[in-house]
């Protein structure tokens, strides 16, 4: 054990000792003061020994074993790696960095400012950014010298920083290399579902999903299903949820896996799936991508107050007049977004639209937003904005009855339904990256398959 930390504990020990002895005292005015005086030093003297007696780290703090590992130096490759001696799991504390968890450990700050110095700066810098409770594996040769250092980055995956020396008992080292990593995990599955008889929310509140989930669950089919308006009594809705296990101890909870919607009878399936690069989305069975170049609505949560009509009768001119948009009525001062990719080509007043928005999204693609109180912070005439981004908020500006927006999709000038329109996929599989994703789906979707199918069974039962 490094003589500094061994100081470190014993000054602890003597000022727990000396405190207890003045609380006796006090408590105790009547005792013979040289006879507790006595009690504390002999205390002192045996703490000591005992603490200069003992050189394993690992007996001074509670720490967990883990399971076997797999180190990933690249992403192409992985190898399974057995435990090495001295090898164990902290959680890094609060106003606690690299070094302090070094001297808290006994290790001595030595080892890992070696390490740190070894490194480029960027890496540095990563290390010092660490969060509470972060994950750290230290493994030491067996005469206690850093033999490598794990920071775990996420439920599953970190960086691995190992001494170059093949030989982990030298005590001759080369400095360190960094790879990514990837620990042993095990996955279990669990099934939901349920049919609506009010609403999405709330349906899936009375089968015990939480309200977090269930907004997952709706932000994946936002490109097909308008869920304030399009959802009937009699749709239903299932989820294959994946839980992740690492040293038989949980590490990431309710990961929607496979999720399906059936609306007006017209069943929708997206499978979960991380690319060879490490993206992650959700797919059709066939590889398509359930995101859509464009959203399917520009507000949040909105009622619809006026479809698409060409021959609506207008609620204030008193004529019929096309109504090449669709109204959402709102309150005054709802975020409006863009549904897709683009440039401004108009923001400031429109005639009868009031306040407007017109993004251009190329090859011929146009979205209006009108009637806005104001526009977002920066919004001008050749801003480029991303999908979903606020770009203005709900007003009554132009000719309007009251506050609302109105929304229209245009192709190549022409005007076309917004909630009707057939919107692309954004992003497909490619050829090299599809069977990989037919092989994962397949694997999945046989799981979601004899859940639902064990869950129908019991359900029938009626147990």
């Amino acid at each position: 054990m490094p003589l500094v930390g061994t100081l470190n504990v014993v000054k602890f020990h003597i000022l727990i000792i000396f405190s207890t002895r003045k609380i006796m005292l006090s408590a105790f005015s009547n005792w013979n003061r040289p006879l507790l005086t006595g009690i504390a030093l002999s205390t002192l003297v045996l703490l000591a020994s005992l603490l200069m007696t003992n050189s394993n780290p690992s007996s001074l703090i509670p720490i967990d074993y883990p399971a076997a590992i797999i180190a990933q130096d690249n992403l192409e490759s992985s190898t399974k790696k057995g435990l090495l001696p001295g090898k164990f799991r902290v959680r890094l504390q609060r106003n606690e960095n690299l070094v302090s968890l070094f001297d808290r450990l006994l290790l001595g700050s030595g080892e890992i400012t070696g390490m740190l110095n070894s490194l480029s700066t960027t890496e540095r810098r990563r290390l010092s950014r660490l969060a509470v409770g972060t994950d750290i594996y230290i493994s030491l040769t067996d005469s206690d010298r850093l033999q490598e250092l794990i920071v775990m980055e996420g439920p599953i995956e970190g960086r691995r920083y190992y001494r170059k020396n093949s030989n982990k008992n030298s005590n001759k080292g080369g400095g360190f290399a960094v790879a990514k990593y990837q620990a042993e995990y095990r996955a279990k599955y669990k099934y939901n579902g349920g049919t609506i008889t009010s609403s999405l929310y709330q349906d899936g509140i009375n089968q015990g999903l939480s309200g977090r989930l269930i907004l997952n669950f709706a932000e994946i089919f936002a490109f097909d299903i308008d869920f304030a308006n399009d959802v009937r009594s009699g749709d239903s809705f299932a989820i294959l949820l994946e839980d992740l296990y690492v040293e038989n101890r949980s590490v990431k909870e309710d990961t929607i896996a496979v999720a399906e919607f059936i609306n007006n009878k017209k069943s929708i399936l997206a499978i979960r799936y991380a690319n060879s690069a490490g993206e992650v989305g959700y797919f059709t069975p066939k590889g398509e991508s359930m995101q859509s170049r464009f959203l399917r609505m520009p507000i949040s949560l909105a009622r619809i107050s006026s479809r698409f009509n060409p021959k609506r009768l207008h609620p204030v001119l008193k004529i019929v007049r096309p109504h090449n948009g669709v109204d959402f009525a709102a309150r005054r001062g709802t975020p409006v977004f863009t549904t897709g990719n683009g440039r401004a080509s108009l923001v400031g007043n429109n005639g009868g639209y009031g306040k407007t928005v017109i993004i251009d999204h190329g090859d011929g693609y146009t979205t209006l937003y009108a009637h806005l109180r104001g526009f977002a912070r920066g919004m001008r005439k050749g801003k480029v904005v991303k999908q979903g981004q606020v770009i203005g908020y709900v007003g009554t500006t132009g000719v309007s009855t009251g506050p609302h927006l109105h929304y229209e999709f245009r192709i190549r000038g022409r005007h076309r339904d917004p909630l009707r329109v057939q919107l692309a996929r954004s992003i497909n599989l490619d050829k090299k990256e599809l069977p990989r994703f037919l092989a994962h789906s397949e694997i999945l979707l046989a799981k979601y398959h004899k859940s639902r199918s064990d869950r129908d069974e019991v359900v029938s039962r009626g147990n």
